[in-house]
């Protein structure tokens, strides 16, 4: 009897020290990868808490007044991004969003870009989603028929 207890106690301990915890897809990518997790805008706003702080990379269209706010959104979401980039990451990624031709009279372009960076969500600031960048890439122009 005491054998068995014995027994049953070891069998205990060794699968509870040796259990492997059961990852979701992101806690493993985080887990294996250095590299920055692709993720689309609408997972970034709908689930924040699970992006907070990470490396993210995500396409979609730079939307923006021509004076003072600009998002990165995609199709399908309700909220959209706001994009932190310094002049040296931002090169000239937003240069062609606004043309004012003829002077005074803006026109948008439809500039798509992928940004890659450190996520970060403050739910009770504006903007809430916020993707500080690390890179701008593969930056498409699409300026409307005149």
């Amino acid at each position: 009897m005491k054998s068995l207890v014995s027994c049953l106690v070891s069998a205990a301990l060794f699968g509870a020290v040796h259990a492997e915890p059961q990852l979701t897809n992101l806690e493993m990518h985080k887990a294996i990868s250095k590299k920055p997790i692709s993720v689309a805008i609408c997972e970034l706003t709908r689930h924040p808490s699970a992006y907070q702080g990470q490396e993210v990379s995500t396409r979609g269209h730079y939307v923006t007044d021509c004076m003072e706010r600009a998002v990165l959104v995609s199709s399908g979401c309700t909220l959209g991004i706001g994009i932190d980039a310094s002049d040296d990451v931002a090169g000239h990624a937003f240069d062609e969003v606004c043309v004012f031709d003829p002077p005074g009279m803006p026109w948008r372009n439809t500039v798509s870009m992928t940004v890659t960076g450190t996520f970060e969500w403050k739910p009770s600031e504006q903007p809430a989603f916020i993707l500080h960048a690390n890179s701008i890439s593969d930056v498409t122009v699409k300026r409307p028929k005149k």
